[in-house]
């Protein structure tokens, strides 16, 4: 008997164990639910990874650039302009002055939108952005500036009689290109100075209330 009993008893644990393994197939049907959908812990996402996830949507798409060749006179314009407000540069040559003075007349009635688009690129690129930290850091200044800056609104066609030549300077106004550098830079120069951020609000506010006259293209 004792020799029975010592054969039957291994013989019953290793029936109890392959009786265990049938049994774990069934106890992973648990994790399903009654619908046959597999049911998963639930994953914890933490602000910074929600953020990273979403990270594209929150991006604002680069300003379409024109040429170097055809970007670089106007940067060498505008920075010889912003500088002759800080040194004696307007009495070597007076013209520098006076391309000052053009582009905020080119902001108060732009006739040119192709030129203006240039220049507002180039206020934001001109010297690696020398120009655009001369504007922001010395406000007293370029108070003139920066006040036309903030009210030019783009979405409005500019006052031009309708022909075929005006119709194709407006081609920028038309396609959105001068929005898009304005815009770009309005951002850039609340960037450079945070006390820009409720201009930039109504400047862009103004651009959204009032009646816009764009094609279908944009």
């Amino acid at each position: 008997m004792a020799a029975l009993a010592e054969t039957t008893l291994p013989v019953s644990i290793a029936m109890a164990d392959h009786n265990m393994e049938q049994e774990v197939p069934e106890e992973s049907h648990d994790s399903e639910a009654p619908d046959g959908i597999t049911k998963f812990p639930p994953t914890i996402v933490t602000p910074d990874q929600a953020l990273a996830a979403k990270q594209e949507y929150y991006t604002l798409p680069k300003c379409v650039m024109p040429s170097p060749s055809e970007l670089q006179p106007i940067e060498t314009f505008v920075m010889n302009a912003i500088q002759s407000q800080h040194n004696e540069a307007a009495a070597i040559d007076p013209s520098h002055a006076q391309g000052y003075r053009a582009i905020i007349e080119g902001l108060k009635r732009p006739v040119d939108p192709p030129m203006l688009r240039l220049v507002l690129i180039a206020l934001r690129t001109a010297g690696n952005g020398t120009a655009l930290n001369l504007i922001t850091t010395h406000s007293t200044i370029h108070a003139q500036l920066v006040h036309w800056l903030f009210r030019f609104n783009p979405t409005l066609r500019p006052k031009i009689p309708r022909d075929e030549e005006s119709e194709s300077l407006c081609a920028t106004f038309y396609d959105g290109s001068l929005l898009d550098a304005h815009l770009h830079l309005i951002l850039a120069m609340v960037s450079a100075r945070t006390v820009n951020l409720v201009p930039a609000l109504t400047c862009v506010w103004k651009m959204l209330s009032e009646n816009l006259d764009l094609t279908e293209s944009l």
